[in-house]
């Protein structure tokens, strides 16, 4: 067993596990600077080390982490506190397995630390959550990016995971069957092959529903022609105004629920509050906003997308077709064909 700052590792030779234990008595775990630089190095060495199959990181007591330790963040320099997302990302580099083992709290960088790793077994007691949000912090060590990817992740995980467990066993299964002939026992009987008139009806019944929806698509095309040049316009206005009105509707309900905390808050203001956009406080922005000294105001966005010149192209192409025509009866022979 080794000691680092916040944390200890054991190493099971026999399994090959290796456990990562936060341990800050006192203090629910939190983690210290100086601990997250040690994980991104001990994951390295973990990963090269033939030895070690996979990784558990628990905490110890009855929390996993309450967090990292907000204080220590005044006094770090903005070079050490651009390296934090790489050093909790360490997990994700090793090439072993890690399991993260959860209970209790479960918060702030713990999480992220969660995040990054495999696989997660999480106790009924565990509570998972990045506080720093409420004290205007944005989670910056990608917290937010894998929870949002985190749920197809790990589908593929586990399904590569079952896939891997499936071929285990069919190889035991050939294995049991040869050590079965070997010793004169009855070799089981392969599965029956696929019966066809067992889904006899399955098959007639969705045969009906297609020529059911068939018969109805025809019904309705006839019907449309049926009617006046002028109303398959008005049915056609309708049927969009019919698709497209409920999405309309809750498009407006939510601009009215417009929220200028998000953007504040990324552009480096502490927000904890819901400041709603409306015409009133628009207004207030617009009158109360003025250029710099020295500044000027120019609408063309230098990014914006460029036009392509349509109107050159179709004078060119019926400048073309006018060629083509007048060559087609003569009139190029008889201007420039001779004398």
């Amino acid at each position: 067993m080794s000691e680092h700052d916040g944390f200890r590792v054991e190493r099971d030779a026999e399994r090959g596990v290796a456990t990562i234990t936060l341990d800050v008595p006192g203090k629910l775990n939190r983690l210290p600077l100086a601990a997250r630089d040690q994980l991104a190095h001990l994951f390295a060495e973990l990963g090269a080390d033939a030895a070690v199959r996979f990784v558990v990181l628990t905490g110890e007591g009855e929390a996993f982490t309450a967090g990292g330790d907000i204080a220590a963040f005044l006094e770090a320099s903005p070079e050490h506190l651009s390296r934090l997302a790489w050093n909790v990302a360490a997990p994700e580099r090793c090439p072993k397995p890690v399991i993260a083992k959860l209970r209790g709290y479960c918060l702030g960088v713990g999480l992220e630390l969660a995040l990054a790793c495999d696989f997660r077994v999480a106790a009924d007691d565990a509570q998972l959550g990045l506080p720093e949000v409420g004290l205007g912090m944005i989670p910056g060590s990608g917290g937010t990016q894998r929870l949002a990817r985190l749920i197809g992740e790990q589908m593929q995980k586990i399904a590569a995971a079952r896939s891997r467990a499936a071929d285990d066993r069919a190889a035991l299964r050939a294995i049991a069957a040869t050590q079965n002939v070997a010793a004169g026992k009855p070799v089981p009987p392969p599965p029956p092959p696929f019966d066809v008139a067992k889904f006899a009806g399955i098959f007639a019944a969705i045969g009906l529903a297609i020529g059911a929806i068939g018969t109805m698509l025809a019904a309705v095309l006839t019907g449309i022609l049926k009617l006046a040049w002028w109303q398959i316009p008005i049915l056609i206005a309708v049927v969009i105004l019919a698709i497209s009105l409920p999405s309309v509707l809750l498009a407006w309900l939510k601009l009215r629920k417009r929220n200028l905390g998000p953007i504040l808050d990324a552009n480096g203001w502490a927000v904890n509050a819901r400041a709603k956009i409306n015409i009133p406080f628009g207004t207030s922005l617009t009158s109360a906003a003025r250029l710099p000294e020295n500044a000027e105001r120019s609408l063309v966005d230098p990014f914006a997308e460029r036009k392509r010149p349509w109107k050159l192209y179709l004078a060119l192409a019926a400048l073309l077709a006018a060629a083509l025509v007048l060559w087609g009866r003569g009139y190029f022979t008889r201007w420039f064909g001779g004398s």
